[in-house]
This record gives structure tokens, C-alpha cells and sequence, in this order.
């Protein structure tokens, strides 16, 4: 899986800066769950749209459905571009992990 764009999504009101990410692929739930080791993650695998959010901290918050080749992240108005790139470094070993589950299982 790989990014293809980003674009900007229309300014929040509260501070935020939203960007859409276009993905090569679906994403799928190995991808979902890699996201619990870099923040707080609630998915919803039950719903008819299998959702997932996460929360990293004082950078962004990223949210998606399972089967979709876009997701968002909603970035902190101080400093979203440092932001956009510690995602894109936390995507990098979301692929790493899982290329690695995947040749050793």
C-alpha cells in the first residue's frame, strides 16, 4: 500500500487542518491495527462500514473505513506540515510491520 495524493479537505473552524490521503490499495485490518502501537485507536469492525480512528497525541488524529482507499488526517493547526510528515514516517513502518508479518507468518 502506498500513498498516491494528498489534498487538502476544506478548513476546519476549530483549528485544525484536514488532508484526505488516496491510497494505492484498500485498507485493510492488519493496516488498522498497526495504529494501536502508534496511538489511541478505537475501530468498530462490527459496523455495516468497518470504522477506525486514531488519536496520536498532540499531532493528528487519522480516521477511515476498512475497504477504502482514502482516509483523513486532521492535523493540529501549530504545525500541521511536521505533522503530515510524522504520519507519513508512522505509515512507512505500518508497511514495514506488515510486509514483515506477512513473509514470517
Amino acid at each position: 500500500m502506498n500513498i498516491v495524493q494528498t489534498k487538502p479537505v476544506e478548513d476546519c473552524f476549530d483549528g485544525t487542518i484536514m488532508q484526505e490521503i488516496l491510497l494505492d490499495e484498500p485498507i485493510h485490518k492488519a493496516f488498522i491495527l498497526f495504529w494501536a502501537s502508534e496511538g489511541n485507536l478505537d475501530y468498530y469492525p462490527d459496523f455495516a462500514r468497518p470504522f477506525f480512528k486514531v488519536h496520536v497525541k498532540n499531532c493528528y488524529f487519522l480516521k477511515g473505513i476498512e475497504g477504502n482507499r482514502s482516509l483523513r488526517i486532521i492535523s493540529y493547526k501549530q504545525d500541521p506540515a511536521r505533522n503530515l510528515q510524522l504520519f507519513k514516517e508512522a505509515f512507512c513502518r505500518a508497511q514495514n510491520a506488515i510486509s514483515s508479518q506477512t513473509i514470517s507468518g
